[in-house]
């Protein structure tokens, strides 16, 4: 745990960073899915990474860590909020501290063809 507790935020922010890089301007996201690690990365990662608190979602607090699903399950939990409007960007950063990886991706919310 002490690893998480070390490195987590850095690869959230090497996360953030990769974004960036890829042309993905912070202010042009309007939601943030961080990696849970636990009920408290939410706050944890607005007052980190200085994002707006009621745009970063993280269920752990809900629903526990759910290990690899838990990213996925957040997603659909926001999706089915009715809060996304089409065109909503929500960028989600992953990490894995235990082995020092992170990742992440954007997905842009639209209307579904029926």
């Amino acid at each position: 745990m002490e690893s998480v507790r070390t490195h987590g935020l850095e690869l959230l922010r090497a996360g953030l960073r990769a974004a960036i890089q890829a042309g993905v301007a912070p202010d042009s996201v309007d939601w943030w899915i961080p990696h849970p690690a636990n009920g408290h990365m939410a706050q944890y990662t607005a007052t980190s990474l200085g994002l707006p608190a009621d745009k970063v979602v993280c269920e752990a607090g809900v629903l526990g860590n759910l290990g690899s699903a838990a990213i996925w399950v957040t997603l659909d939990r926001l999706r089915r909020s009715g809060r996304l409007v089409p065109g909503d960007r929500v960028m989600v950063l992953g990490a894995e501290a235990s082995k020092y990886m992170y990742g992440g991706f954007l997905y842009v919310h639209g209307t579904t063809v029926a």
